[in-house]
């Protein structure tokens, strides 16, 4: 009895862990925002963290962008 039990136990394991995967196969690839479009957003609202909330990205990522664009953001707006 109780290594049916057991048995049951590992093949209800082993369908969770299938439907879990093929889950993750099919979610979307979450979208990558362009530095283009990150100073594109900086400089309409003039604020590294205002543009971090707007497109959902890291304070780092619009700090290098802008960087990377030639566009040193304020000191206290990190």
């Amino acid at each position: 009895m109780r290594a049916g039990m057991l048995a049951a136990i590992a093949v209800v394991a082993l369908a969770g862990t299938a439907v879990l995967a093929a889950a993750d196969e099919k979610a979307p690839a979450k979208p990558v925002i362009s530095c283009e479009k990150i100073v594109e957003t900086y400089k309409l609202n003039k604020s590294v963290d205002e543009t971090s909330d707007t497109l959902f990205v890291d304070q780092s990522r619009v700090a290098e962008c802008l960087k990377a664009a030639g566009i040193t953001p304020n000191e206290n707006d990190r």
